[in-house]
């Protein structure tokens, strides 16, 4: 199947949303473990320090305050440094980020950690 050949999206000790479904919320949460045949993760919830596991449809990474990120900017096509400024989503599910000075709400798909500069590139932002 393809899945076995799918890399782990999180690694250990990953901060990440998990999705309830009974509360129909995401919850913070840390990743424990990754059990490759079942492709489940095991994730610690803040707080109450209850064990879940989940596969990779109900989890997401988890940006928090002060995190480095890049946002994809959609009238620039281009993803940007930016700084998590929000410490909660919004019930829509977005954050707040810095952008050069500019603050912007971003859904979780707007979010990525910094790529850093790729070895033949100019920069870090040129492909």
């Amino acid at each position: 199947s393809t899945m076995a050949s799918s890399p782990m999206q999180f690694k250990l000790k990953d901060r990440v949303q998990y999705f309830s479904v009974n509360q129909r919320e995401w919850y913070k949460a840390t990743v424990e473990d990754f059990d490759a045949t079942k492709h489940t993760y095991t994730v610690r919830l803040d707080g109450s320090n209850y064990i879940k596991k989940a596969t990779t449809e109900k989890l997401r990474p988890l940006y928090e305050k002060g995190d480095a990120v890049e946002y994809y900017s959609a009238s620039q096509l281009g993803w940007y440094p930016a700084t998590v400024i929000s410490s909660t989503y919004t019930k829509s599910g977005q954050l707040e980020v810095k952008v050069d000075g500019v603050v912007k709400k971003a859904k979780n798909d707007q979010l990525r950690k910094p790529q850093g500069p790729k070895t033949n590139d100019i920069g870090p932002y040129l492909s």
